[in-house]
């Protein structure tokens, strides 16, 4: 059976950050994934537990984290969650990880939404620590993000934009719920990371849904013709939006890691 530790990381501004670390049956362990949620999201919901299975099954010690800010257990409202902070709190884990016995010197990141893009992001500043990259439905350049919901969602967006906060709750967990900030907006407008995706050094998937509004055909492609020739590899699930919610796309997203860690990371 795989072993499950779960720890606390006090952040610099000292609000907590809580940590699970899944420990695989093997006693050959590969090298630490770190897998951070998106916007509104925390560590045990499907479209995270589904990469922890994943890589467990090859021997991979996962380390999943509640960003603060979020609906998870971590300090902090989620009205004042934004793209510097998700990147702020991967950077704090990454550092805690490389303080840990398990840490063997060489990272694969990944994450959904918000969590992708900030795995990018520390992937172009650090490449050489970064040994592989899962991207889900990726939020990485704010203009795009503002494009899309302009085109696809124009009352949403001008709702939210009027109201300064939209009320957030999980259908999958009513009793997690906040409001998200139109300053989230504001922060993402700051990040371009399309125009440094050539620093990537690693093997890179980039999965996404068909029908997905935040994270769409065109964002999607154009971050994967940035990337280097490198062993990269993009999948799009069909019938499938932002957040991967029935068993079908569950399913597809498995298969996509799956093929991903036998082929592109040997």
């Amino acid at each position: 059976m795989n072993s499950i530790k779960t720890d606390t990381i006090t952040a610099s501004n000292f609000e907590k950050i809580k940590v699970t670390v899944y420990f695989p049956r093997t006693e050959e362990l590969q090298s630490v994934a770190i897998l951070e949620h998106g916007l509104a999201g925390y560590k045990e919901e499907p479209v995270i537990q589904i990469p922890v299975q994943a890589l467990l099954e090859k021997g991979y010690v996962v380390v999943c984290f509640d960003a603060r800010y979020g609906l998870g257990e971590s300090d902090g409202p989620l009205e004042k969650a934004c793209f510097t902070r998700f990147i702020e709190d991967l950077e704090t884990v990454i550092g805690w990880v490389k303080g840990q016995e398990f840490y063997k010197g060489s990272l694969i990141l990944g994450g959904h939404s918000l969590g992708a893009g900030s795995c990018l992001y520390y992937a172009i500043r650090h490449p050489k620590e970064v040994s592989g990259l899962i991207l889900i439905s990726i939020v990485y350049n704010g203009q795009f993000l503002l494009e899309s919901y302009q085109k696809n969602c124009t009352a949403f967006l001008a709702e939210w934009q009027q109201k300064k906060l939209l009320y957030k709750e999980r259908k999958d967990r009513p009793e997690k719920r906040g409001y998200i900030s139109y300053d989230h907006m504001r922060d993402a407008l700051s990040y371009h990371l399309e125009e440094e995706a050539h620093k990537v050094q690693c093997p890179t998937l980039i999965v996404f849904g068909e029908k997905d509004i935040s994270s769409t055909k065109t964002i999607n492609q154009t971050l994967y013709g940035r990337l280097r020739d490198i062993h990269k590899k993009i999948i799009t699930i069909p019938s499938c939006g932002h957040n991967y919610k029935t068993e079908e796309n569950q399913t597809a997203l498995y298969e996509a890691l799956q093929d991903f860690l036998d082929h592109e990371m040997k």
